[in-house]
């Protein structure tokens, strides 16, 4: 199965998604610990998100790039798309969409 890093500084985002995640059976890994993931999944609600995705797309070559915010920030996230997102979504579909590419990169 897909491993997965969140960056997200919003602690109630995070809980909840990695929970969701983890009951599907996806595994969560932590980047400072030198592990690499599969899937990177970022926030972008914060000022400074759109300034992650090349960095991390450099450092995590191999890995997808999934950005999500507020649907209604519609220029921001095709801002993200125009960054280098591999896919970007909204909020409200990110626990689902991460898990169909999660179960697609299993079948790979």
């Amino acid at each position: 199965m897909a491993s997965i890093m969140l960056v997200c500084s919003d602690l109630l985002n995070r809980v909840q998604l990695e929970s969701s995640w983890k009951a599907a059976g996806l595994a969560m890994v932590n980047a400072s610990q030198g592990e690499s993931p599969h899937i990177i999944v970022l926030d972008l609600s914060p000022e400074q998100a759109l300034h992650q995705i090349a960095p991390l797309k450099a450092s995590h070559p191999d890995a997808q790039l999934v950005a999500f915010g507020p649907h209604l920030q519609g220029e921001r996230l095709l801002a993200a798309k125009q960054q280098g997102a591999d896919l970007v979504v909204a909020r409200s579909s990110v626990v689902e969409r991460v898990i169909k590419l999660a179960q697609a990169h299993a079948q790979a």
